[in-house]
């Protein structure tokens, strides 16, 4: 396991974990914007992305922890998060709000 500082990329399989003082924001291609709180596990399983806008796919695997996870500019069933149990708010917002 390697410790990651502020601009270190993160890749297809790789597993994220947060200390009790950890956190991290990621921003993917996509603008998608990934927030880990404190004592968090989460990989990214899938990423598909195109600018041409053909379909792509973003798939989340969470472990344990908390996460704040607003998409990009994928259509909205391009996104998918699986955990072993979750609580979980989804918002959309209109385009341009």
């Amino acid at each position: 396991m390697q410790p990651i500082n502020k601009g270190s990329e993160i890749y297809l399989n790789e597993t994220v974990r947060t200390g009790v003082n950890g956190k991290g924001e990621f921003l993917l291609a996509d603008r998608t914007n990934l927030t880990v709180a404190p004592l968090t596990t989460i990989k990214l399983d899938e990423f598909v992305y195109s600018p041409s806008g053909s379909a792509g796919r973003v798939v989340l695997n969470v472990k344990d922890g908390a996460f704040r996870f607003i998409t990009g500019v994928q259509a909205s069933n391009s996104y998918e998060i699986k955990t072993p149990y979750a609580t979980m708010g989804v918002r959309e917002h209109a385009k341009g709000a």
